[in-house]
């Protein structure tokens, strides 16, 4: 059984991330057990976040695409 409805818990976020993203991720782990739709924005906020990070070069695209493999919310 799957403990999350769009979340992959298959992919583990195994690197330091800042405070702003740390929020989101907390906000998406309670839109997912809320099965809210407003999770999606949160997604799209995530990939927007991230991408800036890789931007200013403190992700790099890897990560970049674990977080949103993870949290884009078209797994399932």
């Amino acid at each position: 059984m799957k403990k999350h409805h769009w979340i992959n818990d298959d992919i583990v976020i195994d690197f330091p991330l800042p405070q702003s993203m740390l929020y989101l991720i907390e906000e998406l782990e309670k839109l997912d057990a809320e099965e809210d739709y407003a999770y999606f924005n949160y997604a799209e906020a995530l990939d927007t976040g991230a991408k800036e990070l890789y931007r200013r070069g403190t992700l790099t695209r890897k990560q970049w695409n674990q977080l949103c493999l993870k949290y884009d919310g078209v797994y399932e």
